[in-house]
């Protein structure tokens, strides 16, 4: 009895040190177009795409905020657990969110076409010229992947 708890205390105490070094050290703070990203107590972009991709065959409601149907903003504001704005021109013209380039981004940062449309980059094709999206499409459909289509405004989310 002794020695299991001993054992125990010792894995505690073992990790508990190593969750106290992460934080004293998080490492080296990487440049992203010549932006320093913060960490922030914010939804991983991976973790966003899979919250994402769980509602995916639910249908598109106009201000559906879930959780069976979703529009466009509806889902990303879902996705990212309600750290950025609800409406898609928001998100776009937020300080929240930093333009990247095709070549930098990655699934699960936002596509915008215009103002008023928000969904996730979900691949490219293979020079990046093309590339399909996943969101809440528009009335009448099922938040899926689209098909290919030109690249549109592309953003990531700060700290994702």
């Amino acid at each position: 009895m002794m020695r299991s708890t001993l054992a125990v205390l010792t894995a505690l105490i073992f990790s508990s040190l190593l969750c106290l070094a992460a934080v004293s050290n998080p490492g080296p703070v990487r440049d992203t177009d010549h932006l320093n990203v913060q960490l922030v107590a914010m939804t991983s972009r991976p973790t966003a795409f899979s919250r994402a991709w769980a509602k995916r065959g639910g249908w598109y409601r106009w201000g559906g905020n879930g959780p069976s149907s979703y529009d466009c903003s509806g889902l990303m504001y879902y996705a990212y657990r309600h750290k950025i704005p609800r409406t898609a021109a928001a998100i776009r013209h937020s300080s929240v969110t930093v333009h990247v380039s095709r070549w930098k981004a990655k699934r699960g940062d936002l596509v915008f076409h215009g103002n008023g449309h928000v969904e996730m980059v979900y691949d490219f094709n293979r020079n990046r010229t093309k590339m399909r999206t996943y969101g809440a499409h528009h009335s009448g459909t099922r938040i899926s992947v689209t098909r290919w289509h030109p690249v549109w405004h592309i953003e990531h989310v700060r700290g994702s």
